[in-house]
């Protein structure tokens, strides 16, 4: 039963990922791929690396840690069905200020049978709208019982950037505590760049977090992120030793160009090349290709592995991903499977709201109500499944987050803006995003501040402003 719903959560986590611009969700790639008994701790954390930069600066802009709903939000994400040899459902709870406080999980063989719940996860949030735990369960039907499977909790610095994070997982009925767990701390630098991340496991049998690897991020002038240095701490000489590397490039217009990794040779005392990530755009930045390699150390050559092709409609929704895996024999791509997506236009993405951890969606400016699966052999495409996004209108009152803490004018403007505490001491940081969530703005304030905006171009963007003691989100109008 564990693994059903570990499979389901996993499957809308794949779903809901993206190749796109958006903040990379650590807690997703962690908490479903990190306890692996095959995989040594190193090898965990380099699978961790995403394909695009890290960008835990400030996650006001990243609503997988915080629930704030603002008061123009129309539409909100209340269940997904997935739809393919059976049926498995998540349906979305949400309390009167609209915070997520838990995610059911069902299975059912056909539209004529009944939903069987299969587990639930419980949030809960603090006074400002963050998630601080989360606890996953299963149900088990032999004695009607919920089983712990997970738990995770939070901390954040005063800028509302995560300090920690920690997970449990595989409950001990017998000591009444948990088997296994992982920690993590970061630390970030003075421009809000992530810059360490330090990993700790669990020993239950004295109660103590143990060391046991780290990793080490650098950035260029523009905060994009060139370098993650990452290592394991040996117990027997107290001493951290190389693993991986992994080093990003970006074109002319900011976007990341290309991923390297490498594993340390200690025989050899040298980097060995491992994978490689090739990436392509269109004139909006939106990414059309990824390309992956791996290094072929017979040849010492990269070889091609797979790749994932994408196209978009007139609104910058991504319409269809098709991936290909290279055949070595004919030398050539061979497409190996397709996903189509469907919106609904006449709603934007602002207008909706989507549950904790779930902010790395696809591509998409509009409303996302479907996605449909095919599989490709001998050369014809095979339908396979879909999964089906529904929506409620918001009838109950989300409270409106305070702006009277700070202010935002002339709005709507052409050439700038004025940001004004009200309290004389409250310093912030202040970032502008445009709709297709690219940092636009960032920077700090502590008194009244005038901001150029006249070379952006004209349009809708969403602010977020964060101090110690408060945090406001607001939509701004360039003309």
């Amino acid at each position: 039963m564990k693994s059903k719903v570990t499979f389901l959560i996993v499957l809308f986590l794949i779903i809901l990922n993206t190749q796109g611009q958006n903040p990379i969700n650590l807690k997703k790639n962690y908490q479903f791929s990190y306890f692996n008994n095959d995989l040594k701790q190193s090898e965990i954390l380099f699978n961790r690396i995403s394909d695009k930069p890290l960008t835990f600066k400030n996650n006001q802009a990243n609503p997988d840690f915080l629930q704030t709903p603002t008061s123009d939000i129309k539409k909100r994400l209340d269940s997904l069905i997935m739809i393919d040899v059976q049926q498995e459902k998540l349906e979305f709870i949400y309390d009167s200020a609209g915070k997520n406080t838990q995610q059911n999980y069902y299975s059912r063989y056909d539209d004529n049978s009944q939903w069987i719940i299969l587990g639930k996860s419980e949030h809960t949030f603090d006074d400002n709208g963050y998630l601080l735990k989360a606890s996953s369960y299963v149900w088990n039907p032999n004695n009607n019982k919920w089983e712990n499977e997970s738990e995770e909790n939070y901390t954040y610095d005063t800028y509302g950037n995560v300090a920690s994070y920690i997970i449990f997982q595989y409950w001990n009925s017998e000591n009444n505590g948990w088997d296994v767990g992982i920690k993590s701390e970061y630390n970030y630098d003075s421009n809000y760049n992530l810059f360490l991340l330090s990993y700790y496991s669990w020993d239950p049998s004295n109660s103590v977090w143990i060391l046991t690897a780290k990793q080490e991020l650098s950035y260029d002038s523009n905060s994009n992120l060139i370098l993650v240095s990452i290592y394991s701490w040996n117990i027997d000489s107290s001493l951290w030793s190389y693993d991986y590397k992994v080093e990003y490039t970006y074109d002319t217009n900011g976007n990341l160009s290309q991923v390297t990794a490498c594993g340390w040779e200690e025989s050899a005392n040298q980097w060995l090349n491992v994978w490689k990530k090739e990436y392509g755009y269109d004139d909006y930045n939106n990414m059309i290709v990824l390309i992956n390699h791996d290094y072929d150390e017979i040849t010492e050559q990269w070889q091609y592995s797979n790749k994932s092709e994408y196209s978009y409609d007139s609104n910058n929704n991504i319409t269809l991903e098709t991936s290909f895996s290279w055949d070595l024999n004919e030398n050539s791509w061979e497409r190996v499977w397709e996903e189509e997506y469907f919106y609904d236009l006449s709603f934007s993405f602002s207008d909706v709201i989507f549950p904790v951890g779930e902010s790395n969606l696809p591509n998409m400016n509009n409303l996302l109500v479907k996605i449909k699966y095919y599989e490709w052999y001998n050369e014809q495409q095979h339908p396979i499944g879909t999964a089906g996004f529904y929506y409620s209108d918001l009838t109950t009152g989300i409270d409106e987050i305070n702006n009277s803490i700070f202010n935002v004018y002339p709005n709507p403007t052409s050439s700038f803006i004025i940001i004004q505490p009200l309290l004389s001491d409250d310093i912030g940081v202040f970032e502008l995003y445009d709709i297709k969530g690219n940092k636009v703005i960032s920077l700090v304030f502590s008194d009244k501040t005038e901001v150029s905006v006249s070379d952006l171009q004209s349009g809708i963007y969403f602010y977020n402003i964060v101090s110690k003691e408060n945090r406001i989100s607001g939509k701004l109008i360039k003309q």
